[in-house]
């Protein structure tokens, strides 16, 4: 239920606020034209001046013409612009009356007219609208008349007005409209509520009720909250949390949203009393995340956010999760405050996993500095660190990064590194890969590590070369055994050329 009112509301806010702009700029216009300067008698006494004051004459005496309006909706001039079309559709509503707003109602539904989804939409929705105001049970029994999304959001607007000009009618008809289903209450009930500014939570429900479902109220309040101003965070908090239904996510972002308001208000600290409030572990569980996670990426803050949740008991729901999304985070956007931070902790997960994903991040962003370094690495971070260098190097130099692993003393990290090398090499310039590996020296054990992936590579590209590297290789390594890799390319040779 909460996705369709969601684009009704937007679609009411959409149209008002377009129709309001609209309106003005053309009242605004009416105004210039009352404004018309006097001209003279003489002409003898017209200047240059006054020429151009007699063609604004002209423009205005033109503009003072009566708008003519067809009856066909088929003879109306459609600008193209999307704003031009607005403007001119709030024009042409503005003068109607009520015959001839149903006569145009009633030829928009027409397959005929051949114009845009969006523009049906908008002009039904400004003549509806209009309709509205001075007949709202006709408006309505358009609206009703449509499939939907257009029943629902043409309703919707149809509703809305009623209610702005008479509440208390349109609730009654909308209690005993014949044209109204079940599944219609969740939109004449949004709209009613939604034309109302200043009910308390009790009127609400009490609307609510009337039409048949109390419980809407409590949506409607939480997402109404969250396009407004929260005043008093903490009052509101303690009203929210006990509404809250468990395991309703619909009521989430409502909650992060007031508890950030009263963290913005009282500090970090006053998150020990949100989360004491909680009864529903889960919807602890997400706003918790959510809270923390938004607060962490504010700059400037970071590392409270991160020191605080660290702090926790270490029973509180998805600690362990919260941290380590945090680290990643964290990481990413400034691996050298993390590697900082984690040399004045104690030994644990969070520290051991903060320099892991400090010293990752800082071979992507600094690879040729990392690779040139792997000594001053901590143990057991050689293979991971030294492979995402490798990776990002050759990405942005490949010259650059052939170069340092040919200078790599240690013969099995030399030939991982050159394999890493070569795959991400291969994915962006296969035909320089093949050249380099093939250039090597024969007999070099780096080539031999390397024709394998090329051959692999090559299969589809280039297979008789591909099969050649690898019939060689194994010939080579394992006489006229193949072994499983080479012998796959060889089968898938032998395919191509049999067909």
């Amino acid at each position: 239920m909460n996705i369709p009112i969601v684009r009704i509301v937007t679609v009411i806010a959409g149209l008002l606020i377009g129709f309001g702009i609209t309106w003005g700029l053309f009242f605004l216009l009416k105004d210039r034209e009352s404004t018309e300067p006097v001209r003279t008698n003489n002409p003898e006494e017209v200047s240059s001046d006054d020429e151009n004051v007699e063609t604004e004459s002209t423009s205005n005496s033109e503009l003072n013409e009566p708008l003519v309006i067809p009856d066909d909706v088929t003879k109306l001039e459609i600008p193209q612009d999307r704003f031009d079309q607005k403007h001119a559709i709030a024009t042409w509503v503005v003068s109607l009356d009520e015959d001839q707003i149903l006569n145009w109602l009633e030829q928009s539904t027409q397959a005929e007219w051949n114009v845009s989804t969006s523009f049906r939409s908008e002009f039904q929705a400004a003549l509806v609208q209009r309709l509205s105001q001075s007949s709202p049970e006709q408006a309505l029994e358009f609206a009703a008349a449509r499939i939907e999304p257009v029943r629902s959001a043409l309703g919707s607007i149809v509703f809305f007005e009623w209610a702005t000009i008479d509440r208390d009618e349109a609730i009654a008809y909308a209690k005993t409209a014949p044209p109204l289903s079940m599944l219609d209450r969740s939109w004449v009930l949004h709209s009613i509520l939604q034309s109302q500014v200043g009910l308390t939570l009790e009127q609400q429900k009490e609307i609510a009720r009337e039409l048949g479902d109390e419980a809407y109220a409590i949506t409607f309040y939480f997402q109404s909250l969250l396009t407004t101003k929260i005043e008093d965070p903490k009052k509101i908090w303690y009203e929210i949390v006990d509404l809250a239904i468990p395991d309703n996510f619909q009521h989430i972002d409502t909650l992060e949203f007031v508890a950030k308001a009263w963290i913005d208000e009282a500090g970090l600290e006053i998150f020990d009393k949100i989360s004491a409030s909680f009864t529903d572990k889960s919807l602890l569980e997400w706003v918790a995340i959510r809270v923390l996670w938004d607060l962490a990426q504010v700059e400037g803050q970071t590392e409270e956010v991160f020191d605080y949740t660290l702090n926790l008991h270490d029973d509180f729901p998805r600690k362990g999760f919260i941290l380590r999304s945090m680290i990643g985070r964290w990481a990413r956007a400034d691996y050298k405050a993390v590697l900082n931070r984690a040399e004045t902790l104690p030994p644990s997960s969070y520290r051991q996993e903060m320099i892991e994903d400090g010293y990752n991040e800082k071979a992507r962003i600094e690879p040729k500095q990392t690779l040139e370094n792997l000594d001053s690495l901590p143990p057991g971070l050689l293979e991971r660190v030294s492979q995402t260098a490798i990776r990002e190097l050759t990405k942005k130099s490949p010259t650059d990064a052939v170069d340092v692993v040919l200078q790599i003393e240690d013969e099995k990290l030399k030939r991982e590194l050159a394999t890493g090398l070569a795959y991400t090499w291969m994915n962006k310039d296969l035909e320089a890969t093949k050249n380099w590996i093939l250039n090597l020296p024969t007999g070099e054990p780096l080539r031999d590590a390397l024709l394998a992936p090329l051959a692999n590579s090559l299969t589809e590209t280039d297979p008789r070369l591909a099969f050649e590297i690898a019939l060689q290789q194994s010939l080579q390594q394992s006489g006229d055994n193949l072994r499983g890799h080479e012998a796959s390319i060889v089968r898938r040779m032998q395919k191509l050329t049999l067909s």
